[in-house]
């Protein structure tokens, strides 16, 4: 069973939809990319995302480069993915 790392990016909505397809072109079987997508009309000036990411893939290692990645625990990963209405997937 391969490990999985949950995780937290916060970025911008061009550099989020950007990550969302690149993502989902280096995506394996057990990862995910989700992020909450906004009412029309209700634009925040922050978006972030929820990953769960197989360590050792390319995925793991783009995402963990980068400044704004944290990690988080699994139950405040589903806490997270609870709380999301309207989302972004890849």
């Amino acid at each position: 069973m391969p490990t999985i790392v949950f995780g937290k990016i916060k970025t911008n909505r061009y550099t989020l939809l950007k990550y969302l397809t690149e993502f989902k072109a280096k995506k394996e079987p057990d990862e995910s990319f989700i992020a909450p997508r906004p009412l029309p009309g209700n634009l925040p000036s922050d978006y972030y995302g929820i990953t769960a990411i197989t360590v050792g893939s390319s995925n793991y290692s783009f995402f963990t480069k980068l400044k704004t990645f944290q990690v988080i625990t699994e139950e405040h990963y589903k806490t997270e993915l609870n709380s999301i209405k309207y989302k972004w997937t890849a």
